[in-house]
């Protein structure tokens, strides 16, 4: 009798492995993969690894490749090596770069089976060549994976073929309890707070400028901003001369942001893009109400009025209505907020996107067959 299949050789490709959404995504699906079935490793193409004691603990070597800024022609050389010595059945990459290399050197190393991730909408972030050179990846690649229904449209429209295409949603981490008393300590002030990266497209200066209209309603409220970025300055400068200065907490990068998330009674997601965020599902997953810009995947997260608010992006005016409602009713925060829970727990949790990818891996095996995995 035959014994068991030996485990396929699966390669991850990403930058780096910062606590951020991607990377928090790539992490959590490679630790629930079952060790049997998959020989993971995992690749990054700088240095930086904020998840090394989780993977060293389920023997998940990471091995980076140093790339010194760009161009940098010598990591497709050392990518290729990589791959040559350890021979995947598949590859999986996520982001930009990450994807245009594993697509491109996995073809020039024949590997048998490329999958590469788009994480966010390419028409509202990139500039039209980048856009074009973001898509040469996807044409090399035998799958291309969206984690928003948003995403698989606006691909779609661009003309790549639906056979190729597949929705597997992020999934909702467990580590966020609702209950925690998290980083608000004892105070029972009303806090509201805004998880992410402190750049433009986050949309944190139309928070900022919402907030004095929130204060006049809720004087003792408090405003945390979690994370770092080019805007921190221009943020703070904002708050400054709107006056509120006094009531906005600029509390840096946390990782990960759980006790924040956990402990505020409002999370605001004011971005003027996303794909799938990972701060609203994981507020979601905490019980927590969150109010967020329609735009991109957030409406496959929050359904407006029964687990969450949703405003148009950019609307300062519209934020600022939508936290005072919220502030002013602590049953309409619960009830929105458990609703989340319901849905999180249902729609996003890290066994369906687990099984959902392992039926993308299972075509591995049968080339010219279609991927079919869950379309939420």
């Amino acid at each position: 009798m035959r014994g068991p299949a030996p485990p396929l050789r699966l390669l991850f490709v990403i930058n780096d492995l910062a606590r951020a959404g991607a990377e928090t995504q790539l992490v959590a699906l490679a630790l629930a993969l079952d060790p049997a079935r998959y020989d993971r490793r995992i690749v990054v193409l700088k240095e930086r690894n904020d998840f090394a004691d989780a993977l060293a603990a389920a023997g998940i070597p990471v091995v980076a490749l140093h790339r010194r800024g760009w161009p940098d022609v010598g990591i497709v050389l050392r990518l290729w090596g990589e791959m040559r010595r350890f021979r995947p059945d598949i590859v999986h990459s996520f982001l930009f770069l990450g994807n245009l290399l594993a697509a491109l050197v996995g073809r020039l190393a024949g590997v048998h089976w490329i999958v590469v991730s788009q994480r966010c909408s390419y028409d509202a972030t990139l500039p039209p060549f980048w856009r074009y050179v973001a898509r040469l990846s996807h044409r090399l690649a035998d799958c291309v994976v969206v984690n928003s229904r948003a995403a698989l449209a606006e691909e779609r429209d661009a003309g790549f073929p639906s056979s190729r295409l597949v929705h597997v949603p992020n999934a909702a981490r467990s580590g966020v309890f609702p209950g925690d008393e998290g980083a608000r300590g004892q105070s029972s002030d009303p806090q509201v707070v805004a998880v992410g990266q402190l750049e433009t497209v986050k949309g944190h200066r139309f928070l900022v400028e919402a907030w004095p209209t929130v204060r006049r309603a809720h004087p003792d409220a408090c405003l945390v901003l979690v994370g770092e970025g080019s805007a921190r300055r221009t943020l703070g400068e904002q708050a400054r001369r709107l006056g509120v200065a006094d009531s906005v907490d600029f509390a840096g990068f946390r990782s990960p942001a759980d006790a924040f998330i956990a402990g505020c009674d409002v999370l605001v997601q004011p971005s003027l893009t996303e794909g799938l965020p990972n701060a609203v599902l994981e507020a979601m997953a905490a019980g927590r109400p969150v109010i967020a810009s329609r735009v991109g995947g957030v409406p496959e997260l929050v359904v407006d009025g029964e687990t969450g608010l949703l405003v148009p992006p950019a609307d300062s005016d519209a934020l600022a209505r939508a936290i005072v409602v919220l502030l002013d009713d602590p049953d309409l925060r619960a009830r929105l907020g458990a609703a989340g829970a319901r849905r999180a727990r249902t729609l996003f949790s890290l066994d369906a996107v687990r099984e959902a990818v392992e039926a993308v891996y299972g075509a591995a095996g049968a080339p010219s067959a279609a991927v079919v995995a869950p379309n939420r």
